[in-house]
């Protein structure tokens, strides 16, 4: 069984957990897991750095340029520069 809930961190609270318990008895092995969503785009923009970067491949892929690494330390070394 599986059931997703989407709510604000303001509404977590100890009375929603209260009522997952009594839904998922304790006989149940249930599962919890708590993800926290990120919109990716707003931390990509967050720094100068980070935005310079994306809006460089942006410029990059509109001009037809294609960027690939191999692996994650060719992506670090492409950054650093």
């Amino acid at each position: 069984m599986e059931a997703r809930y989407i709510l604000k961190q303001e509404e977590l609270n100890i009375e929603f957990i209260n009522t997952v318990k009594k839904i998922f008895n304790s006989t149940s092995r249930l599962r919890i897991e708590i993800v926290e969503e990120m919109d990716e785009t707003d931390y990509l923009l967050s720094t100068k750095a980070n935005k310079k970067v994306l809006m460089d491949a942006i410029n990059e892929y509109k001009e037809g340029k294609t960027v690939s690494f191999e692996n994650l330390e060719d992506l670090q070394n492409f950054l650093k520069n």
